[in-house]
Parts: structure tokens; C-alpha cells; sequence
């Protein structure tokens, strides 16, 4: 198994490489960007915003703010 990726390491090109760590790197943004929105959701609900100001400064749909209120 260690052999096999060693294989596949060596196949890839330095573009390749460059290709499968930026996918990485823009999953991970997203990912990292949808969950201080949703942190930032929350906050505003404890805080009793209303929804419609929720949704305007996070950018969540109304299924997602509903989700956050519980």
C-alpha cells in the first residue's frame, strides 16, 4: 500500500499537485466561511435579530436560519 503511493506521488506532476492542493485549499475555505456564517446566525438570534436581518447580513436562506433557531 505504501509502495502504491509512493507510485501514484511520483506519477502526478507538479501541476497536478497544484490542481489537488488548491481543490483542497478552496474546499476547506468554504467549508471554514459556512460555519462562521452559521456562528454568526446564532449570535444575531441569542440576540433576537430578527430573521429577515439574519438573513440579510449572512446570506443563509430562511430554511437555514430556521434550522439555527431550533
Amino acid at each position: 500500500d505504501k509502495e502504491r503511493t509512493q507510485y501514484l506521488r511520483a506519477m502526478l506532476s507538479d501541476y497536478d499537485k497544484k490542481d489537488i492542493a488548491d481543490a483542497y485549499f478552496e474546499d476547506g475555505y468554504e467549508k471554514g466561511v459556512e460555519a462562521n456564517r452559521l456562528e454568526t446566525a446564532s449570535k444575531m438570534l441569542e440576540d433576537r435579530i430578527g430573521v429577515d436581518l439574519v438573513m440579510k447580513y449572512t446570506g443563509l436562506s430562511m430554511e437555514q436560519v430556521e434550522t439555527l433557531k431550533g
